[in-house]
């Protein structure tokens, strides 16, 4: 039986990442610049390298670019939520012990989402997400998730987890299954991530109140983001992926 269109969405799109990413084009160039037996061809690819990498090296730049997709910081929460949805994407698949649960950096979604059941500000958590490493396939992040947020002291009864999901429009597509049409539903995720979260669920016709986290792009201007740094290219890596994400999600009518 063949591959299904999402199944193959799904694998196209986590196997072509690479080649999407800043850093890769530099190596090409000067790859390109080393064994092409052109001078004029040599001499473009070399500078455009080095221009390349001068531009996606600078802090300053990278955040500015994601500016561009984290939008306002959200304001604080008057109301309560009945379900409060945590996007996954914040466990590192063959990190550590199979005992552990390995956060990255996205990790401030659970954290915000345990947070704000404890002071009352959601109902329950529903935590969304499955297999979505294929490095990995028998890892699902929604399964882990699940149990940490247990060990955190959330109740088995306050908590939801579809662990189906693979990509953000699965995420809204099987959680439009799983809440009521009079939930009042409060959306967590990394606010890089959150203008593609918010339309794939407003495709699906579901009415979310958008709570990103994770801001990375810092408010106040420092001299030192003026310097390279390898942390420019890792903004780089998120920024395009989210922009690559938004145009091919449209394509796809899945926004």
């Amino acid at each position: 039986m063949g591959l299904s269109f999402f199944a193959m969405f799904f694998i196209l799109s986590k196997a072509l990442y690479f080649l999407i990413l800043p850093f890769t084009w530099i190596i090409a160039l000067f790859l390109y610049s080393l064994f092409t037996p052109n001078p004029t061809r040599k001499r473009i690819s070399c500078n455009l390298a080095l221009v390349f990498l001068i531009v996606f090296s600078n802090p300053y730049v990278s955040q500015q670019a994601l500016r561009t997709l984290e939008g306002p910081h959200p304001l604080p929460l008057t109301e309560t939520y009945s379900v409060g949805v945590v996007l996954t994407g914040m466990v590192e698949s063959g990190v550590g012990p199979r005992e552990q649960v390995s956060l990255n950096e996205s990790a401030d979604r659970i954290v915000t989402a345990v947070r704000l059941y404890k002071t009352g500000k959601i109902e329950k958590i529903l935590l969304s997400g499955g297999a979505a490493d294929m490095l990995y396939p028998e890892a699902n992040e929604g399964k882990e998730l699940y149990e940490l947020a247990l060990d955190l002291g959330i109740p088995a009864t306050d908590l939801i987890s579809e662990k189906q999901s693979r990509n953000t429009y699965e995420n809204a597509l099987f959680i439009g299954k799983l809440i009521e049409p009079d939930d009042k539903v409060l959306l967590i995720t990394s606010a890089f991530h959150m203008p593609r979260a918010r339309r794939c669920f407003e495709k699906q016709g579901i009415e979310i109140t958008p709570y990103p986290v994770d801001f990375r792009a810092p408010d106040a201007f420092k001299w030192a983001y003026m310097l390279p740094s390898v942390s420019a290219f890792g903004h780089w890596n998120t920024v395009i992926k989210e922009w690559v994400g938004l145009v091919a999600y449209k394509l796809k009518a899945f926004i």
